[in-house]
């Protein structure tokens, strides 16, 4: 389900991560969520020893593949993710709370292409 509203995405000092935060008057949406990111990473680029918090942060065979008691990625991960072309989106989480889902883009194949033109025909 995708997020409908803003969220910031903010560092702890303290601990090195990067996470969401729900916000009613937040910079980012899921229409501007790729700005975030792209602005995230610079940082992170910049200031070494930061990693994603796991649980705001998804990607596919990276999240699966951390111990379940590692509650971060690690940056090289995101940013990796980034430079083969994976796509952030925003999805809803449990409690309402934002999530950002690194995944490579979606492509159609002729085969989705017919059969989404065949269910578009109304029988009356």
């Amino acid at each position: 389900m995708k997020y409908q509203g803003s969220f910031d995405i903010k560092s702890n000092e303290d601990t090195k991560t990067i996470y969401l935060s729900k916000s009613a008057s937040g910079k980012y949406s899921a229409d501007t969520v790729v700005d975030g990111m792209t602005a995230v990473l610079e940082y992170v680029s910049k200031n070494k020893g930061y990693s994603f918090d796991r649980w705001d942060f998804y990607i596919p065979d990276v999240n699966e593949k951390l111990d379940f008691s590692e509650k971060k990625i690690p940056a090289e991960k995101v940013i990796k993710a980034f430079k083969d072309g994976f796509v952030p989106t925003v999805t809803l989480q449990k409690w309402g709370k934002p999530k950002v889902v690194i995944a490579s883009p979606m492509t159609t194949t002729a085969k989705s292409k017919a059969k989404a033109k065949v269910s578009n025909i109304v029988t009356l």
